[in-house]
């Protein structure tokens, strides 16, 4: 066997690996932000264009996913091929141009893994990322047509992908400009610019949502933190960003800052995260041009905005390769490097694969799949009556997974009916969102019939506060309010089983309610 085939037969391994571990993950719930990603896929397609123009977000992903779900369906297996698909091609692509020991890195990482089973844009946004990267790096080697057709190719799949793709473009026109092709690098940013015009007008929203000087109802739902919380908390959100990098997204739960947070995973996790940033520091040459400076440019502005590790993905695979060129050479520590970084990396895979849920963005886990399984099932033993009390993305994932067992045939209310069957499935406003909460709620659940099953946020469970401008809510986050009085009414009227939901944690509850109480 030759060098470039052996070389060749590592990186096969390596994808094939990575989709292993994805393929052991394949069936776990959606979110609800992969909940509307997935509606939006199943729908027409000018509605999706639609939505997309009232949402922050760019529509590249779900384009191609709405593509996907009319040559493959929708089942939540080859939902979650198409997930991995980017991120296999994003570890292909490196076997040229990467450093030598990349496959070690990125065959079993951890953060990768996490992008190749979420059906979100993070993992196409990544693959945009290593093209940006090979091609700089191909161009520092002798400037092409082909290679620069091939950054601005990546460049603009970033930004049709998300807004934070936008960093990468201007550290990629930097390099350009610092290496002597000024007129190269104006071109890239005007074609760049041109191609996503459509969705200029989007990222004044994306940015308009962290604003902490907006609607005093989007402040209080929400908990905006202000200009100087955010100055202070950026170096914590570019460690978490690199600490997820590293070692992954289900190893830890940030929410918790106490010793209940810390457990062997998360030991495991700190102790990659500190190898990885050792080797990347012993990388930061070989690299090639361009590389520290994407890395800089993603991490120190979009720190401020928000704290999140996926939201980076473009800089993930710059700090790959420089973690991949740090093992490179001899030496005791590299060697111990060379041992450890990809054996911990796959012991940080465990805890992702065990899971039933994606790590979530919310405080709580919540397993839809599980509570449409066991909800499904009551009601189909009962009268064959559903009712979701919650948040639109959360409804939509609920609403998937029943399908997706075979409850097609129940009879499921929810307070986004007619907004669901118009195609309507994002709301623009904060407060219209949470409206459905703010109703009457004793004549509410009167309305719901003699029996029923009932998914809600049960609001003796919810960890926050009342509203002062909208008294009738207590908790944070749209997903994780509550109706505060629904307990009271349906146990004024009902009587209340809450039925079990293992994988769930919070205030996502299940209820069986039947026998109407008199009212004498």
């Amino acid at each position: 066997m030759t060098v470039k085939q052996a070389t060749s037969l590592k990186w096969i391994l390596s994808v094939l690996s990575l989709a292993v571990l994805a393929g052991l993950s394949f069936s776990r719930s959606l979110t609800g932000d992969e909940a509307l990603t997935v509606t939006l896929a199943g729908g027409s397609f000018g509605n999706l264009i639609r939505t997309m123009s009232l949402e922050i977000h760019v529509p590249g992903y779900h384009v191609l996913l709405w593509l996907w779900t009319r040559a493959f369906g929708n089942s939540l297996a080859a939902l979650r091929v198409f997930a991995f698909l980017p991120v296999g091609f994003l570890v292909w692509m490196g076997r040229r141009h990467f450093p030598r020991h990349g496959f070690l890195v990125l065959g079993a990482s951890p953060f990768l893994l996490h992008l190749a089973v979420e059906l979100r844009m993070y993992g196409l946004m990544a693959a945009a990322g290593m093209g940006i990267l090979i091609s700089l790096r191909r161009l520092s080697e002798g400037f092409s047509r082909r290679g620069f057709l091939l950054l601005l190719f990546f460049c603009v799949a970033g930004v049709w992908t998300h807004h934070f793709a936008w960093p990468g473009v201007a550290a990629a026109c930097v390099v350009l400009f610092r290496g002597g092709r000024k007129r190269e690098s104006i071109i890239l940013l005007l074609l760049t610019l041109l191609a996503f015009s459509p969705w200029v007008h989007n990222m004044g929203r994306q940015v308009h949502r962290f604003d902490p000087f907006g609607e005093s109802a989007d402040f209080e739902l929400f908990q905006l933190a202000s200009p100087a919380q955010r100055v202070l908390g950026a170096p914590f959100s570019m460690l978490g960003t690199l600490l997820r990098f590293s070692s992954g997204t289900a190893a830890f739960r940030f929410d918790l800052f106490s010793v209940k947070s810390f457990s062997p995973w998360a030991g495991a996790g700190l102790l990659l995260f500190i190898l990885s940033v050792v080797s990347a520091w012993l990388g930061r040459k070989t690299v090639g041009p361009g590389a520290i400076l994407i890395l800089a440019f993603v991490l120190l502005p979009l720190s401020y905005l928000r704290p999140g590790a996926r939201h980076f993905s473009l800089a993930y695979p710059v700090f790959a390769a420089l973690v991949a060129a740090g093992l490179d050479g001899s030496g005791a520590l590299r060697r111990l490097l060379r041992g450890a970084i990809p054996a911990l990396s796959l012991v940080l895979c465990v805890p992702f694969v065990l899971r039933s849920t994606m790590p979530q963005r919310c405080t709580y886990d919540r397993d839809f799949r599980e509570a449409a399984l066991v909800a499904g099932t009551g009601a189909s033993l009962g009268n064959g009556r559903l009712v979701l009390f919650l948040d639109n993305f959360s409804t939509m994932g609920v609403l998937y997974h029943l399908e997706d067992e075979g409850f097609s045939d129940l009879v499921v209310i929810h307070p986004h009916q007619q907004r669901f069957a118009e195609e309507w499935f994002i709301y623009t406003e904060h407060t219209d969102m949470v409206s459905y909460l703010l109703q009457n709620t004793d004549s509410l659940v009167q309305q719901w019939g003699a029996e029923f099953h009932l998914l809600a946020n049960n609001p003796r469970l919810v960890r926050g506060p009342t509203f002062e401008r909208m008294p009738g809510l207590i908790g944070i986050g749209t997903d994780m309010l509550a109706d505060i009085d629904l307990m009271d009414c349906l146990e004024r009227h009902f009587t209340v089983e809450m039925i079990p939901l293992p994988r769930s944690q919070g205030p996502f509850s299940l209820f069986h309610v039947s026998t109407a109480v008199s009212d004498e």
